[in-house]
């Protein structure tokens, strides 16, 4: 970074700080414009500008997740304030794209701007299902790699940072790690049962960490899959990391058999209630030590996600993504480098979470190098896969892309369990992407054109709620 850069970046940062401070006091929506003018002013990324475009609308026509950015004015933290402000505005749209453009000159295309990284297999609770709690020591990346990896992200421009697992704060220098590189923003995926009030006041403290805890509904379901108890130690952990003024939000997976679970009213209420202001929705994908394609949503319920999701944005103080159905707002899928790749607890470089296949290893080369791999660029080239981006997936949406990239890409699967995805499953998944892209237009227009139907308008529409359809799922 030259002088002149390095003088800009100072700057901008001691406004910020100015900022962070000040937000507290006085008219939130007149800081929250302040804000907007500043981001305006800095950023040339498309992502960015897109997204700051996108709540200066927002903010001008009173949207309800506006109430999020007033608590994050009046309620979060200050060091959550300043470092999130700081590593978000300054670092990753400022800072970050700058050096984004400069790699682009030397690799030929625009690097990511997130990186996922799953530092742990290993796990303190016993889900049912899920084989963490069995991993060894092995299954653990080494302080010192993770460090590196840190490092390397930044000097590509990559400011923003996914932590999975496993559980993540179930490695034992995760946190230290994560205030050793306060210049980067976090979000980590997290079963929130470590979280208690100890370490609220260190996520805190450090403010550059948002943690998601991992639900699967309310109390009843949660248990039933994660233990006895920890539905509980679940919402205690939401009330410490509120006290403290943490940004904090929860994830869920949807199967063909809990769409109703975690997004009822109820469910929403009660997330809303404990103070989220994000939340991730996936689509069960068949990986793993035992795959199953009947657990994948059916076409039905999938759409009735994407409606339901839609409408808790629309009318909720809670930011809901589902990386499927939001395929049309990020032009496609964004894996393969393309936005956002993924490194496993080997060290495998992976084009997505869910597509386990690699051909390149980060103890054998730099980050960068990783990411000019042939594999990946077959991901990039095919981009977006479908016409339709409201089929965006290179797994369940258009398989023969997967099949291909690996094949041509010369990969192999991280773990051999996966070969599946491009072998014995395939048949299943053409099955089901065919499917889905026969009657997608038709479940649009059982909702008559309104796809921001409420729970419980499904049966007003001519839909019964897709989990109560027993005899449809059977046949599906």
């Amino acid at each position: 970074m030259g002088f002149k850069e390095k003088v800009r970046e100072f700057a901008l940062e001691q406004t910020i700080n100015r900022m962070a401070n000040l937000v507290s006091k006085g008219d939130p929506d007149k800081n929250l414009k302040r804000i907007i003018k500043l981001g305006e002013k800095i950023t040339s990324d498309p992502l960015w500008v897109d997204a700051i475009q996108g709540f200066k609308y927002r903010l001008e026509i009173n949207h309800p997740l506006m109430e999020i950015a007033r608590r994050f004015m009046k309620e979060f933290n200050p060091n959550v304030r300043r470092r999130l402000l700081t590593n978000l505005v300054v670092k990753e749209a400022l800072v970050g794209a700058d050096k984004r453009h400069k790699i682009e000159e030397k690799i030929g295309f625009y690097p990511p701007t997130l990186l996922v990284i799953s530092p742990t297999m290993r796990c303190n609770i016993t889900c049912t299902g899920c084989y963490a709690a069995q991993y060894p020591k092995k299954y653990e990346m080494e302080a010192e790699l993770i460090d590196r990896i840190f490092t390397e992200a930044k000097e590509i421009g990559i400011y923003f940072i996914v932590i999975s697992g496993g559980e993540p704060l179930f490695h034992p220098d995760m946190m230290d790690l994560i205030e050793k590189h306060s210049d980067a923003a976090f979000l980590m995926y997290t079963n929130g049962t470590l979280i208690d009030e100890r370490m609220a006041k260190r996520i805190a403290e450090a403010g550059n960490l948002v943690p998601c805890i991992s639900l699967e509904g309310l109390k009843e379901e949660t248990d039933k899959r994660r233990g006895e108890g920890v539905f509980e130690k679940c919402s205690e952990a939401f009330d410490h990391m509120r006290k403290e003024g943490v940004c904090f939000g929860f994830s869920a997976t949807c199967t063909r058999y809990n769409l109703d679970a975690i997004t009822s009213p109820e469910f929403v209420d009660f997330v809303e209630r404990k103070g989220c202001t994000l939340g991730w929705y996936f689509i069960y994908i068949p990986i793993g030590r035992e795959p199953d394609t009947s657990l994948i949503p059916t076409p039905a319920q999938r759409y009735t996600l994407g409606a339901r999701i839609r409408r808790i944005r629309e009318t909720r103080n809670v930011f809901a993504a589902d990386f499927w159905n939001d395929g049309p707002h990020v032009d496609g899928c964004i894996m393969g480098g393309k936005r956002y790749f993924h490194v496993n607890v080997h060290g495998d470089v992976e084009p997505c979470v869910f597509a386990q296949f690699t051909v390149d290893n980060v103890r054998d080369k730099p980050l960068v190098e990783c990411l000019r791999s042939d594999f990946f660029r077959q991901f990039r080239n095919r981009q977006p896969f479908s016409k339709d981006l409201r089929r965006p997936c290179a797994i369940i949406d258009n398989p023969s892309v997967l099949r291909d990239c690996v094949k041509l890409g010369h990969a192999r699967p991280s773990y051999p369990e996966n070969v599946g995805l491009v072998t014995e499953l395939a048949e299943d998944l053409d099955a089901y992407a065919a499917k889905f892209e026969a009657e997608v237009d038709e479940y649009g227009k059982k909702y008559d054109g309104d796809p921001y139907c409420e729970f419980g308008q499904l049966e007003q529409t001519g839909w019964v709620p897709p989990s109560k359809d027993t005899e449809r799922i059977k046949a599906t």
